[in-house]
C-alpha cells in the first residue's frame, strides 16, 4: 500500500521501498482507533455556566482540534450547540489532551507537562505530514508532533505510536536500535 508507514535505520534520506528496513526486512505498522475513553488521565473538567463553548488551557495557545477539525488555539469560543464534542488539546512539551465536552459550557483544562526520555542512544519519528501525528514512545506521551527531534532512549526494542489528531485513531511502530551513534529514524509516512 502506497500510504503504509514504514520504520527505517537511515542516515539521511533514501530511495529503499516503503515498509522495508535498510536490512530489507519488512516492518508491519499496527493500527489501533481510539476512543477517548482510553486517555483515562484525561482529568474529567465539569464546565462552568455558559450558553457558548468556551476553552481555556493551561498554558494558553494549545491547538484545539474539535471532532477531528483543526479549530484554532485556547482560548477558544464557539456558539453552543446541544450535543457532544471530542476535543483535543495540544502544546508542545505537553500530554496530549484527550475528551468529550458538552457541547456548551466554559471549561479551563490544565495541560500537563512531559519530562523528556533519555539515554544514550535516540529515535526521530519522520516522513509524516507536519503537526498532524502526536508522537508516543513506549506508552509515554512525548510532548512532540511529528517531524520530532530526537528522542533519547536504551538501545534495544522500543514502540513508536503516533495518535492521528484528525481521524483521532493510532498506528504503532515496534523498532529496535541497535546503535547509538545515530539515532534511528522511524518513517509513519
Amino acid at each position: 500500500k502506497p500510504d503504509t508507514p514504514a520504520c527505517t535505520s537511515c542516515h539521511g534520506d533514501d530511495a529503499r521501498a516503503p515498509g522495508r528496513t535498510r536490512a530489507g526486512k519488512a516492518i508491519e505498522p499496527m493500527a489501533i482507533s481510539v476512543s477517548p475513553a482510553r486517555f483515562a488521565d484525561a482529568a474529567k473538567v465539569e464546565p462552568a455556566p455558559s450558553d457558548g463553548l468556551a476553552v481555556t488551557s493551561t498554558p494558553s495557545g494549545a491547538r484545539v482540534y474539535l471532532d477531528g477539525a483543526d479549530s484554532g488555539v485556547t482560548p477558544f469560543k464557539l456558539p453552543g450547540t446541544p450535543d457532544k464534542h471530542t476535543i483535543v488539546l495540544f502544546a508542545p512539551g505537553h500530554e496530549l489532551y484527550i475528551a468529550q465536552l458538552k457541547g456548551s459550557g466554559a471549561y479551563t483544562i490544565p495541560l500537563k507537562e512531559v519530562t523528556p526520555s533519555g539515554g544514550p542512544a535516540g529515535i526521530k519519528v519522520t516522513k509524516c505530514a507536519k503537526d498532524r501525528y502526536y508522537v508516543f514512545l513506549d506508552g509515554k506521551p512525548t510532548g512532540q508532533l511529528c517531524p520530532s527531534e530526537r528522542l533519547g532512549v536504551e538501545l534495544g526494542p522500543h514502540v513508536v505510536e503516533i495518535h492521528d489528531l484528525v481521524t483521532e485513531t493510532r498506528r504503532q511502530f515496534p523498532v529496535t536500535v541497535k546503535e547509538t551513534r545515530n539515532s534511528l529514524r522511524a518513517r509513519v509516512d
